[in-house]
């Protein structure tokens, strides 16, 4: 993740202008005639991608610090004993059917 860059809000706008782009495109191919599904899932796609755009570009700018917390670790010296066996007592039957102690 070294060569990895932030957005830059020249990249939001980018995409924000494809949107406007395709939405223009959508409203005309629904006043005339045309495939208005691949337009509208490409619309779809592209404000997806700027919505998380956005988010990532509003986490960079604000620079918040991480905040690290300390976890404290106990070692296991021995595994917990292991639970007691419960005994189901009732609806025991003996051969003959009968219900026994």
């Amino acid at each position: 993740m070294s060569n990895y860059k932030a957005i830059t809000r020249n990249e939001v706008n980018l995409v924000a202008a494809k949107i406007e782009g395709l939405a223009k495109e959508l409203q005309n191919r629904l006043n005339g005639s045309g495939d208005i599904l691949t337009i509208g899932s490409e619309l779809v796609r592209n404000t997806s991608v700027l919505t998380f755009s956005l988010g990532e570009l509003t986490a960079t700018e604000l620079g918040s610090p991480k905040v690290v917390t300390p976890v404290s670790v106990t070692p296991v010296t021995q595994p917990a004993p292991a639970p007691k066996r419960v005994v189901n007592y009732h609806n025991k039957r003996d051969a003959r059917g009968r219900f026994t102690a």
